[in-house]
């Protein structure tokens, strides 16, 4: 399961990142050749197995390219916070996690977006760490 989805959510905001973000107002622009360079980070994390530095990879664009608080940004955050915790790093996902949940209030609202969720994946993070 962690898998196909968390590639799916990879890939999906890598998609959206190359595909669209000359549609949308880019928070900086980012060159083609920067662009290039995270699919190809991406693919070899991916064909490694490494799928958390692989999201790493297209969230670090995506905050460039979108803004932190993008919707994008902030779904990234919190799968690269999840797969920190599913990968038994705690602590590191607790910080990635309450960032995500800091960009959730910020983009949707305290309640909007992933926020029962993050939230409930930051009480795991603790619980463990």
């Amino acid at each position: 399961m962690k898998t196909s989805v968390s590639l799916a959510w990879a890939l999906a905001g890598l998609c959206w990142i190359i595909g669209s973000a000359h549609a949308v107002e880019p928070e900086h622009e980012v060159s083609d050749e920067e662009r290039l360079r995270v699919i190809a980070e991406y693919d070899a994390a991916v064909a490694r197995g490494d799928l958390t530095t692989a999201v790493w990879h297209v969230l670090g664009l995506s905050e460039k390219a979108l803004g932190e608080n993008a919707p994008e940004t902030v779904k990234l955050t919190h799968r690269y916070g999840f797969l920190l915790l599913e990968d038994g790093e705690y602590r590191e996902a607790t910080k990635v996690l309450k960032t995500a949940l800091e960009r959730s209030t910020a983009a949707f609202g305290e309640s909007g977006g992933d926020a029962f969720e993050i939230n409930m994946n930051i009480a795991f993070a603790y619980s463990k760490s």
